[in-house]
């Protein structure tokens, strides 16, 4: 969120994505050490981080991308695609990946 203009974008698409009331389901991934779920989101069938990231509205972590065996070719496809086209995020001449961005405001 705090990753201007970026964060604040991502998070007005996802809301759009997922309307308040509409019923989701989750694959969970994994829980990290901070007990945070990571997650593979979907509304009926369509994937909901794999439209973020065809968006450039998200990036893949891929440490997270082998507890997601049916949607990591997929994901790494759109990320490309993305990156081509300039999309979002990826318009930026240098992007800061979020985890960088985070370590460098911790640091």
């Amino acid at each position: 969120m705090k990753q201007a203009p970026y964060g604040q974008a991502a998070s007005q698409r996802l809301k759009q994505l997922l309307p308040k009331g509409q019923p989701v389901s989750l694959r969970v991934v994994e829980v990290d050490r901070y007990q945070r779920t990571g997650a593979e989101v979907y509304v009926g069938s369509t994937a909901i981080n794999l439209q973020m990231v065809r968006e450039g509205q998200a990036v893949v972590y891929r440490q997270y991308l082998s507890g997601c065996p049916g949607l990591r070719n997929q994901l790494l496809q759109a990320e490309q695609q993305a990156k081509r086209q300039r999309l979002q995020f990826w318009s930026q001449a240098r992007p800061a990946m979020p985890w960088e961005y985070r370590q460098r405001q911790r640091g």
